[in-house]
């Protein structure tokens, strides 16, 4: 049977009021940025493809990503970030020598700002100011027109985002049964996983039991770390998975074919005993592969994660995995 999947695509419009003319005296105008969330958790900007796209004044981001023309010079070079979180927009403020206040709030470096409320919730409008905001000297964008009113000391950007919804019922293309072992000091903790691959790139982890097996998510791609969320593959935190980080890979799907990719982690990933490339994405073949996490002066992979693919798998998922996927395809 097809499984049912919600898709969520998020669209961020970002209006921004440029001062521009003579500093004493500058005239201003509204540019507008549409910036759309793909299903890989990336940032469709410019018809590109990004993990996040930067706001600021440095000359490198007028191609790529959003620039103030600042005459103030209140705004860094690389201000602050916009990235997707399942499906939800986030800006963080990237050690700004100014700062960055949103809803008048300032922003605390290294924490994200939520930009909307997620599907189903209504249109957030946020104001965001470059610079501590002064009432008597910031004008007002209309919500309606995006138009100026008054004169702002420094660039005001309001950000309008929504979610949408789409139902898609993706096919069944390959399994994976995954035996990951922990290191620990009262010894080593194993834990099985199933990992499914369905058209559509989607993938589906359940945590499989003795007598029965748990989902914990269907999304695009399955990340790996001691910081990640419940419905990742978690890493319990200990004195011997210290050298884990706190995201440390993840598992997505292209044409049906499993990868793992390294998310520029400290200590490094190995795939059957090769190390990967930072950033670099290693297709997952039918068979029995091994993925090593962080790597002690024994030769020790804090976390090993064992696993054997096979093409169109079977499964019963209300039992644990049947002996005969555990053979090589």
């Amino acid at each position: 049977m097809a499984k049912t999947i919600r898709v969520v695509h998020t669209h961020l419009t970002i209006a921004m009021a440029v001062a521009s003319g003579n500093p004493q005296s500058p005239s201003f105008e509204t540019k507008l940025f549409a910036l759309q969330s793909t299903p890989d958790g990336q940032i469709l900007f410019n018809g590109k493809k990004k993990r996040a796209v930067f706001i600021g004044r440095a000359p490198e981001l007028k191609a790529s990503d959003i620039h103030i023309n600042d005459m103030t010079g209140t705004v860094s070079e690389e201000h602050g970030y916009f990235i997707v979180k399942d499906g939800t927009f986030y800006y963080y403020d990237n050690k700004s020598t100014n700062g960055t206040w949103v809803k008048r709030k300032k922003d605390p470096w290294g924490k994200g700002q939520l930009m909307h409320s997620g599907p189903g919730e209504p249109a957030k409008k946020v104001r965001l100011d470059i610079q501590k905001p002064r009432d008597f000297a910031l004008g007002e964008l209309d919500e309606e027109t995006h138009q100026l009113s008054g004169r702002p000391a420094v660039p005001v950007v309001k950000f309008t985002a929504t979610a949408s919804e789409e139902i898609q019922e993706p096919a069944l293309l390959s399994a994976a049964e995954m035996m990951v072992t922990i290191q620990s000091p009262e010894g080593p903790l194993q834990l099985t996983y199933l990992l499914e691959v369905f058209s559509g790139n989607y993938l589906s982890l359940w945590s499989v039991r003795t007598s029965n097996s748990v989902e914990l998510s269907t999304k695009h791609a399955i990340q790996v770390g001691r910081g990640v969320t419940i419905r990742d593959l978690l890493i319990p935190h200990n004195e011997r998975t210290t050298g884990v980080s706190t995201i440390h890979g993840e598992f997505a799907a292209d044409d049906g074919l499993l990868f793992y990719r390294d998310l520029n982690s400290t200590n490094g990933s190995w795939v059957d005993d090769d190390r990967v490339q930072s950033g670099k994405s290693v297709p997952l073949a039918n068979g029995f592969h091994k993925i090593g996490l962080s790597k002690t002066s024994e030769g020790v992979h804090p976390v090993l994660i064992e696993m054997n693919v096979k093409k169109k798998a079977a499964i019963d998922k209300k039992l644990p995995i049947p002996a005969e996927f555990r053979k090589a395809a």
